[in-house]
């Protein structure tokens, strides 16, 4: 049957309005608090000395506690993340090399200069805008691939940055030794480290400190978006507006353009893990290169001018780019038709739960009350994660849960009864040396499971890691389509609803 054009048209609207809503949702919030920093910083509500002290706040604490809380909740195999970081670092100083040839080439600049402004178009404001707008648009999950992005941006980019320069502007002896040092004190280098060493020793900090680091990661993000648009009011785009616009193209748009090359059909990158690397690549120019501009007296003006301009026109950009970028974090009509038809197995991450990382000291598998458990908002998850499966007509046969009462009370509220406890499903977290005979266990009864209904599986993100080398979000959906034996293929995944 024919459709009406009025109805057509009607219909691409909706469609087009149903697209934009996540991406315009999550980016306008973020830049409404940039804007928000702007206005006060334009009509002075707030001084120069209240500015000074917001940053600083941002820089020494807010921002590491931020870094840490992302890197000790995640695991080694996260953290070490090959694929990944080669993207991100390859993109980056690929597009720094861009930068150094055009303006050798085209502007005639001298080889510092020509560090400069490859930096200008390399080096992503990841750490004060990336980590909370990801965080913001993707969910907690999206902190810890942001972290890294920004390990990986200040250790290489950064860090060669100085290197040439230090090389090529003011050779003295033992300036880079010295210069490097300060970058390894960085507050946006150090916390990574240590959670980095504290989790590959698998030690928990004491539960007061981790709530502290809680309660000031929280702060990060509005605060290091505001302080954005305070350190935007402060500048001019006139000066070296002419000689910054290459610089700005280099950063909106070659650098995402090169990271998604890499992340989406070059290297084997986490489909949600691959979009935190596009979206971070395609964020405007970070402040601290203005730092290096000023200590070496290089192109002042034009940085400082780069950041204002590339921070004001990423509004729409990344906007863009958060469009165009495949939404891999959600669940196409093709996963929904695959479950649909019954035979599949769907391993779900438990729902969100208190903060928190593994389980308090001395919990016990048969005393609910000594673990951590869902969040209120971790029940409404289960709850809606059962009524979007109910409403597709998903059909659900045996319901298997790890033996943590959080993957049973998830079972319970998506789908109204008890689940089956089986071992194989337990957590990982801080039991790495079983992770073999689990992850052995698990891809058997996976790959040669031939129920007509779907086969769901209650777990732990440190258990599904291991097992499919995704890295899923609390309360996310992985579709499993057995192949048989022990082998079986990563279908899909169906977000949090």
């Amino acid at each position: 049957m024919a459709v009406p054009a009025d109805d057509r048209r009607r219909r691409r609207a909706v469609r087009v309005e149903s697209a934009l809503a996540p991406v315009f949702g999550a980016a306008l919030p973020v830049f409404g608090l940039v804007g928000c920093g702007l206005l006060a910083g334009r009509f002075g509500l707030v001084t120069q000395a209240s500015s000074e002290a917001l940053n600083q706040f941002v820089y020494a604490f807010a921002l590491p506690a931020m870094l840490f809380i992302a890197v000790y909740r995640g695991s080694l195999e996260e953290i070490f993340s090959g694929f990944f970081l080669a993207a991100v670092v390859c993109a980056t100083l690929a597009t720094a090399a861009v930068g150094y040839f055009v303006s050798r080439r085209l502007q005639k600049g001298t080889r510092p200069e020509s560090v400069q402004r490859g930096l200008n178009g390399s080096f992503a404001n990841t750490g004060f805008l990336g980590i909370p707008l990801v965080t913001m648009a993707y969910g907690e999950g999206a902190a810890l691939p942001a972290a890294l992005a920004t390990v990986a941006t200040n250790l290489f980019s950064f860090a060669v940055a100085i290197v040439c320069l230090e090389m090529l502007a003011k050779p003295q002896p033992g300036s880079i030794g010295k210069t490097l040092g300060g970058v390894a004190r960085s507050p946006l280098i150090w916390p990574i480290a240590l959670a980095i060493l504290l989790v590959a020793l698998d030690v928990k900090v004491p539960l007061p400190v981790e709530r502290l680091a809680s309660l000031l990661a929280a702060a990060a993000g509005p605060c290091a978006l505001f302080a954005i648009g305070l350190f935007v009011s402060q500048l001019s785009l006139r000066a070296g507006a002419a000689a910054a616009w290459p610089s700005t193209a280099l950063k909106l748009v070659l650098h995402p353009a090169l990271t998604a090359l890499l992340v989406f059909y070059l290297l084997p990158v986490d489909a949600y893990w691959a979009k935190v690397a596009v979206v971070c690549a395609s964020l405007p120019l970070g402040a601290t290169a203005f730092v290096l501009a000023q200590r070496y007296k290089l192109l002042e003006a034009e940085t400082s001018t780069g950041a204002v301009l590339s921070t004001a026109v990423s509004v729409l950009t990344v906007s863009v780019v958060m469009l165009l970028v495949p939404q891999n974090a959600r669940a196409d009509e093709d996963v929904w038709k695959l479950v649909q038809g019954g035979g599949q197995v769907l391993l779900i991450r438990h729902a969100t739960t208190t903060p928190g990382v593994g389980d308090p000291d001395g919990f016990r598998l048969e005393d609910c009350k000594t673990q951590r458990n869902l969040s209120e908002t971790g029940r409404a998850e289960a709850k809606r994660l059962g009524e979007a499966l109910r409403a597709r007509k998903v059909p659900v046969g045996e319901l298997l849960s790890s033996p943590w009462c959080r993957c049973h009370e998830t079972a319970r509220l998506a789908f109204g009864r008890d689940a089956t406890t089986w071992a194989a499903l337990s957590n990982l977290f801080g039991r790495r040396e079983a992770a073999d005979a689990q992850v052995r266990e698990m891809s058997s009864r996976i790959g040669n499971y031939r129920g007509k209904n779907n086969l769901v599986l209650v777990s732990h993100g440190s258990t599904a890691l291991p097992l499919t080398g995704v890295s899923p979000q609390q309360a996310e959906i992985i579709v499993l389509t057995p192949l048989g034996g022990d082998r079986f293929r990563v279908a899909g995944r169906i977000p949090p609803s």
